[in-house]
C-alpha cells in the first residue's frame, strides 16, 4: 500500500526518531505543524504518516483497518524507509494505535507518547456525525468531510 509520510531532520546526527500519527479526523500536518521542527531543533528526526485511508495514504481493505493493521502498515512503511525503531507519538485516536505498537511491535517501538488517547471502546458508540462524515457522497466526492461547530 501507498504510506504518506513527512519528515523533519536534525541539524546534526539524529538522538532518535519520532513517529507521529495524528487522531481519526486528520492528517500528518495535525501533528507535523506544532511538533515537527521544534522536535527537530532538539535533535530529532521527525516522520508524520497520514494514517491508512486519511491524507495521501491508500485506504486499508475494510477487513484490515484494525488499531493492529495500521499499526503494521505504518511499521512497513517506515522499515522502507530504513527506520528500525521509533519514539511513537499517538494523538486521539492513534493512542490505540500507539499501544498497538508498544505491545505488537515492541522491537520497533522505543517509546510512546499518549497524547488525548483513546484506547478502549467508550459507552454510546459512534456519534451520528462521525457516520454521516464517513457516509459516500453522491455529489461526485468519495466522502463528505462534516465538521461540528460551537457558537459562542
Amino acid at each position: 500500500m501507498r504510506l504518506h509520510a513527512t519528515q523533519r531532520a536534525p541539524e546534526g546526527a539524529a538522538k532518535e526518531t519520532v513517529l507521529l500519527i495524528h487522531g481519526a479526523g486528520g492528517n500528518q500536518a495535525d501533528m507535523m505543524l506544532p511538533l515537527g521542527d521544534a522536535l527537530a531543533s532538539r535533535g530529532f528526526r521527525v516522520i508524520a504518516v497520514d494514517r491508512p485511508g486519511h491524507g495521501w495514504s491508500q485506504r486499508l481493505a475494510e477487513d484490515h483497518a484494525s488499531p493492529a493493521a495500521q499499526a503494521e502498515a505504518i511499521r512497513a512503511g517506515l522499515e522502507k524507509l530504513g527506520i528500525e525503531h521509533a519514539l511513537v507519538v499517538g494523538h486521539s485516536w492513534a493512542g490505540s494505535i500507539a499501544v498497538n505498537m508498544l505491545i505488537d511491535h515492541a522491537d520497533f517501538c522505543a517509546g510512546a507518547v499518549l497524547l488525548a488517547p483513546v484506547t478502549h471502546p467508550w459507552p454510546g458508540g459512534v456519534r451520528l456525525y462521525y457516520k454521516l462524515a464517513a457516509a459516500p457522497s453522491s455529489a461526485g466526492c468519495s466522502r463528505i468531510l462534516l465538521m461540528p461547530v460551537g457558537l459562542v
